[in-house]
């Protein structure tokens, strides 16, 4: 393709993938994939959504530069289902559906010029930072055996809600990046995080209706890590309350109840 060649094509948005604890963009390359429309990843670590080779495919008129915007398919029209894996296997496979054409005014919420971002949540297994408050969470399945895979965990502490979701082998990682090693509260030093902790078996939907009830859970704590306080241990709730030591990384086994 030669360098007149590029310039004359219009692009039709962007992705940014971001983890989803820090918010950080995420720089190294991943696989990103979508539907009929080729996708490219630029230096600064954008993937860029192309227009379609095919005249006859919709959107293809809209790839043109050198001549205006048509007016059909009309705006966020087209839902193209983004695919993203990660090679180094530090983030969950994830899928995330783009709204095409965007807008081309720049500023606009539905810009084409502003990319789209795509929260990757880490592997169970995947690293944290030493000082982070931290709870790995391994989810079985009613048999208490098998690793409940797809499930949405949630836990919300003073304010803020992290969400997680369970891998293959039913892990999960759980990690508040700013709590302070110590707090004072009424005049005493605390060194703990409370948060309460709820889990829904289906992720698609608990994301489509954030009042979804939770999955009930029996709680004990995992073999060769820290013991979780609160006494959860043999509990049968849809949240548990816990108190993590801030700073450390917690272990917690949940198995759905039958």
């Amino acid at each position: 393709m030669s360098a007149s060649s590029r310039i004359a094509e219009r692009v039709l948005g962007a992705i940014e993938l971001r983890d989803a604890l820090t918010q950080a963009p995420l720089a190294r390359p991943f696989a990103v994939r979508g539907d009929g429309l080729p996708i490219t990843r630029q230096r600064h670590g954008l993937y860029v959504i192309g227009a379609p080779r095919d005249p006859l495919l919709p959107l293809a008129a809209h790839g043109d530069a050198s001549r205006a915007l048509p007016g059909e398919p009309p705006l966020g029209e087209v839902k193209l289902t983004v695919r993203v894996s990660d090679p180094a296997r530090e983030y969950l496979d994830t899928e995330v559906v783009v709204a095409l054409p965007r807008a081309v005014r720049a500023g606009a919420v539905d810009s084409r010029f502003e990319p789209v971002a795509v929260p990757l949540m880490r592997r169970g297994s995947a690293a944290v930072q030493p000082h982070w408050t931290v709870l790995r969470v391994t989810l079985l399945d009613t048999d208490r055996v098998t690793p409940r895979a797809g499930a949405l965990l949630r836990a919300s502490a003073g304010g803020r809600t992290v969400d997680a979701l369970t891998g293959g082998d039913g892990q999960a990682v759980i990690a508040f990046v700013d709590q302070p090693i110590f707090s004072v509260v009424d005049g005493s030093i605390r060194r703990t995080l409370a948060l309460s902790l709820s889990a829904h078996a289906d992720h698609l939907a608990a994301r489509a209706d954030p009042g979804a009830e939770a999955t009930r859970l029996a709680a004990t704590p995992a073999r060769s890590t820290r013991r979780v306080t609160g006494g959860v241990t043999g509990d049968a709730l849809a949240a548990q309350a816990l108190d993590l030591p801030s700073g450390e990384t917690t272990g917690l086994v949940l198995v759905l109840e039958p």
